[in-house]
């Protein structure tokens, strides 16, 4: 019941989080088809700072960003280990427009079953499983 507690916890933080909004200012990006080393910097300095305003006081949590050349954003993968292993959790954002992509919470429930709850923000296709998730958070996370 106590981990049940905690992960309803968490699982509402990440809700809660993914709602707020920063002060950042939309900014755009060079549009060339190569990413510029200046570029990249710019977006993983960029995404550190997100990171850093969205997270809680847990060191449980861990980012990836990604300039996708395509889309002309900056992307930040954001992922948070269970206390007890049980699962993680995963938002998508773009981090100059603070725009969620997509959330995914994977693991197992108080009584060890599978548990997966994810959406994407465009709504135009299921996601029931960590598969779905990846497939869908690639077309961001690469090119």
């Amino acid at each position: 019941m106590k981990k049940n507690m905690i992960t309803l916890f968490v699982l509402m933080m990440l809700m809660f989080l993914s709602w707020c909004t920063n002060n950042q200012e939309t900014q755009q990006i060079d549009t060339s088809n190569t990413a510029s080393i200046d570029v990249q910097q710019k977006c993983a300095t960029q995404a550190k700072i997100f990171f850093d305003n969205k997270k809680a006081d847990i060191n449980t949590w861990d980012y990836q960003n990604h300039y996708n050349v395509n889309q002309n954003k900056c992307f930040i993968l954001i992922t948070e280990r269970f206390f007890d292993d049980s699962g993680i959790s995963e938002i998508l954002y773009d981090v100059f427009e603070n725009k969620e992509y997509a959330n995914g919470t994977f693991g197992k429930d108080w009584l060890g079953k599978p548990s997966n709850y994810c959406y994407f923000i465009d709504q135009t296709k299921d996601c029931k499983s960590v598969t779905d998730f990846n497939g869908f958070i690639k077309n961001y996370m690469e090119n």
